[in-house]
C-alpha cells in the first residue's frame, strides 16, 4: 500500500468498514465499487481485483483498487493540465473557440466542423458564460 498517502490509506479504510455493512471483512464487487466512488476515484473493471473470484473484496485488494484508483486519477488530471497549458496559445488562462477550431483541425476531425459546433461544445461546459473554457471547465467536461 505504498501508492497511497497517509490519509488516503485511513480514508480507504474507514470507507471499506463504513460499506461493510455485516463486519465480515469482505465487500460485494457492488459495494465496493460504491465505496471507490465515495472516496472520489474511479476503478475500471474491479473484477480484476477479486483474484479469488468470489464475488468479493477484502480489505487487502480493496486498498490495492483504491491506490490504483488514485494513480489514474492523479495521472489523468495532470495529464489535462499539460494538455490545456498546450492548448491555451495565448496563455491567458482558457480556450477559445478559435483555438478549439484550430485544435480539432490539427487533429483531423471533420473538416467541415462550424462555429455553431464549436460553440455549441463550449456551452455544454461554459459554467460561467464566457464562450471559453478555463482549466476547471475542461476538466469537469471531460473528467465528470
Amino acid at each position: 500500500m505504498d501508492k497511497l498517502s497517509d490519509k488516503q490509506l485511513r480514508d480507504g479504510k474507514l470507507m471499506f468498514a463504513h460499506y461493510d455493512t455485516d463486519h465480515d471483512g469482505k465487500l460485494s464487487l457492488e459495494e465496493a465499487k460504491e465505496a471507490l466512488v465515495a472516496l472520489g476515484v474511479t476503478v475500471d473493471n474491479i473484477h480484476r481485483f477479486d483474484l479469488r473470484k468470489t464475488g468479493t473484496l477484502e480489505l487487502g485488494p480493496f486498498l490495492r483498487a483504491v491506490a490504483q484508483g488514485f494513480e489514474t486519477t492523479e495521472l489523468t488530471g495532470s495529464h489535462l493540465k499539460l494538455a490545456f497549458a498546450d492548448w491555451d496559445t495565448s496563455g491567458e488562462g482558457y480556450i477559445t473557440p478559435k483555438q478549439i477550431k484550430h485544435l480539432m483541425q490539427q487533429g483531423g476531425y471533420p473538416p467541415g466542423i462550424t462555429e455553431a459546433d464549436i460553440n455549441e461544445l463550449i456551452q455544454v461546459a461554459d459554467d460561467n458564460g464566457d464562450g471559453k473554457l478555463s482549466l476547471q471547465e475542461m476538466s469537469q467536461l471531460l473528467m465528470g
